[in-house]
């Protein structure tokens, strides 16, 4: 019997990549929604396509991490999140758990720390590991429990 398969997907950067690849959209009210419906997109494809056994989405919960600690100029360089895009955190969240997918957050880690850990954690269960992103930080977990699906192109090349 085959293994059931996890697809670990992270939040963090799906939904700024989908920020970007969406034209901008707003809803009735004038709330930013491309990243959400970028997002939204993803899921559903990813669900209809590859009939996940489950499926775990993490985010980063804050720009401060272990890593912070260790070396304080960590991602010094990088821009604030862009205006619209930072609004959309909670509703994209909203919708996952509207999905019934989990949301995994830590104040000390990011969403690939998570994923990297759940990775490897998997096969020790009788699980075997998709990780999803556009990144490409978390290509060293990748082993024969696990493999790495790349956002390509807009929100649903794989």
């Amino acid at each position: 019997m085959d293994k059931k398969i996890v697809y670990l997907l992270d939040g963090t950067n799906l939904l700024y990549r989908a920020f970007f690849a969406i034209r901008m959209l707003n809803s009735p009210s004038g709330q930013p929604s491309n990243a959400v419906f970028g997002i939204a997109s993803m899921l559903l494809k990813l669900i209809d396509d590859y009939k996940p056994d489950s499926v775990i989405v993490a985010f980063d919960k804050g720009r401060n991490t272990f890593r912070n600690q260790l070396y304080s100029e960590y991602k010094g360089t990088r821009q604030e999140t862009p205006i619209g895009l930072s609004e959309q955190f909670e509703p994209a969240k909203e919708l996952i758990r509207l999905l019934g997918i989990p949301i995994l957050e830590s104040d000390d880690y990011e969403s690939d720390d998570i994923i990297g850990t759940l990775a490897c954690m998997a096969p020790k269960h009788g699980w075997n590991a998709r990780m999803v992103s556009g990144g490409k930080d978390m290509l060293p977990v990748i082993t024969e429990d696990t493999e790495m699906l790349l956002v390509r192109k807009g929100m649903t090349d794989l």
